[in-house]
């Protein structure tokens, strides 16, 4: 079974269409306080209403396009099926926004724990650290498997880094590209924690 819903995280509203259990979630671009949100509908009464709205229907029509695209070539629309028709529909027209300020737009967005969050936001000051070292201008096309690596050796080499620590960095790693840049294959970014016999 297959849902669309109109979701509001802390302040931002997502489109999340859910296929068996697998969500596609996208930011329609839209901040609304917590007043203007009732029963996962904005409010009349909001600032800017007819703006916020005209923006919700139109990331919730393309994610709807995406859907019925994927199901005229005779696809069941999964959620990964549905990101990347999704993707290639408005890749186009997208307007690339910044490394750095995608990064911070995630770290913003986070609804974890405090403490959790003080420990997502290590990572973003380790990367930091790496690009500055090795020189690197870090973007969403250029990190890739040589950069990975590179990045990996700087945390075991230069940084004495644990097994553990690396394995968290590449963890949270990991969900700041899920979220910035979905249609991109990061199988690549993996690293294992080394298991010794007792």
């Amino acid at each position: 079974m297959s849902t669309i819903k109109k979701r509001k995280y802390k302040d931002s509203i997502y489109i999340v269409y859910t296929h068996k259990s697998r969500i596609f979630k996208i930011y329609t671009g839209v901040r609304i306080e917590q007043q203007y949100w009732i029963s996962n509908c904005l409010v009349k009464s909001c600032p800017e209403y007819k703006n916020k709205h005209s923006n919700i229907a139109f990331a919730e029509n393309k994610v709807l396009a995406a859907i019925t695209a994927v199901q005229s070539k005779g696809f069941e629309p999964t959620a990964d099926m549905v990101r990347m028709e999704y993707y290639s529909q408005i890749k186009p027209f997208k307007k690339e926004v910044p490394f750095w300020e995608s990064y911070r737009t995630f770290l913003n967005l986070l609804t974890c724990r405090e403490s959790t969050k003080r420990k997502v936001t290590i990572t973003y000051n380790v990367l930091e650290y790496f690009c500055k070292y090795a020189g690197y201008k870090p973007s969403a096309d250029s990190f890739d498997k040589v950069i990975f690596g590179r990045f990996i050796m700087y945390l075991m080499e230069n940084q004495k880094m644990a097994d553990s620590t690396i394995h968290r960095h590449v963890k949270a790693l990991k969900a700041f590209f899920r979220f910035a840049y979905p249609e991109k294959n990061i199988s690549f970014m993996k690293y294992s924690i080394l298991h010794t016999p007792n």
